[in-house]
């Protein structure tokens, strides 16, 4: 069930997050799971991430709903050096359809913000994503659309659809292509003029 999954993950992120060498400190409480990361921390040397602070993650289910929720709070959070943050972050998630799901995330920092609402879905192959939110940065809000985005499950890139940013009148699509799958090159739009 959807709950027995977010207690299942739960207690994975905590044994996966418990590595001395990484967290210094991960402790469960109910369905709460607090992480604080030491310097030096490395999980993912291929990938050279160093993070430092301290992370909540609290999660609940509701079985008859089929809604799943994850909220995050970070404290001092950095990642490989970059100045620290403080924010939250929740993300929602509603079963549609065997293969189908809706998705809401909202997240602050300072006086940033994200509200994105949106649907997944999921064959075989491939994960395509559609929504719309807003991304606030000080006095500026940003529409973002995303539209038909596909991913497919071996690949590194997408390989169709468009994200779209606007402000005002002015606005910018992000196209993603075959050639974006192969050569990891998209196409971007702006008012008549277009460039990869």
């Amino acid at each position: 069930t959807a709950a027995d999954n977010a207690l299942a993950g739960r207690d994975g992120a905590a044994a996966a997050l418990a590595d001395p060498a990484c967290a210094s400190r991960a402790t469960v409480v109910g369905n709460s799971v607090t992480v604080r990361f030491d310097a030096g921390c490395d999980r993912l040397p291929a990938m050279g991430v160093d993070v430092t602070g301290t992370v909540v993650v609290a999660l609940s289910a509701d079985p008859v709903g089929g809604t799943a929720a994850a909220t995050f709070d970070f404290t001092d959070l950095s990642v490989n050096g970059h100045p620290p943050v403080d924010g939250t972050a929740s993300v929602t998630v509603t079963s549609v359809a065997a293969t189908q799901a809706s998705f809401s995330v909202d997240a602050t920092e300072g006086t940033a913000s994200l509200s994105f609402d949106g649907t997944v879905d999921v064959t075989a192959y491939d994960i395509v994503v559609d929504g719309d939110g807003t991304f606030t940065a000080g006095p500026v809000t940003y529409q973002l659309a995303v539209a038909g985005v596909t991913w497919s499950v071996t690949d590194c890139y997408p390989s169709s659809g468009s994200v779209t940013i606007s402000v005002g009148r002015v606005s910018e699509t992000l196209t993603f292509t075959a050639e974006t799958e192969m050569l990891g090159q998209a196409e971007l739009s702006q008012g008549g003029s277009t460039e990869t």
